[in-house]
């Protein structure tokens, strides 16, 4: 049986809150949203079914963001969080516009999925945000868009992700 052959996946942020973001991932810390308290991907080794974190969502998205949730809308976010499961140790994760917008920011993953279930105190008052995924921030590295020729295929591929 061989070895897995390294993946390379891109995950956006919220750049609306990218100055708290950046000092995360600095630690080794991606943090996605969708993320309150009781929203977790992963109970114990188990993880959620979708039919459950469905109905956690549509309850969280009214206590937390005001907002009625559809099942549709909390499929997409499960499906869309549920990549963070599936990411290994020696995987290349990719995020754009980070931390700046001509910059992305290049890391290994040392870890896999995490979910942050510190007090909203201890996280500079956020309390959205606690899907992690765990990264070697000594592997960690920024590059310019345009500072090299490999950054330009780079950037020619996650044309939809810069703009979205």
């Amino acid at each position: 049986m061989g070895q897995r052959e390294q993946r390379v996946v891109v995950f956006r942020v919220d750049y609306s809150n990218t100055n708290w973001l950046v000092e995360r991932i600095k630690e080794g810390r991606l943090h996605q949203g969708w993320g309150v308290p009781g929203l977790q991907l992963r109970e114990g080794t188990q993880e959620v079914p979708v039919d459950l974190w469905r109905q956690r969502y549509i309850i969280a998205s009214k206590e937390h963001w005001a907002v009625d949730a559809t099942d549709e809308e909390a499929d997409r976010r499960y499906w869309i969080l549920h990549r963070m499961l599936e990411v290994e140790d020696g995987d290349l994760v990719i995020v754009p516009k980070m931390p700046t917008g001509d910059q992305f920011t290049l890391a290994p993953v040392r870890g896999g999925y995490a979910f942050d279930d510190l007090g909203k105190e201890q996280r500079g008052g956020t309390d959205d945000y606690r899907h992690v995924l765990l990264l070697d921030a000594k592997e960690l590295r920024t590059f310019s868009y345009s500072a090299y020729t490999q950054a330009e295929v780079v950037r020619s591929k996650m044309r939809a992700y810069r703009s979205a």
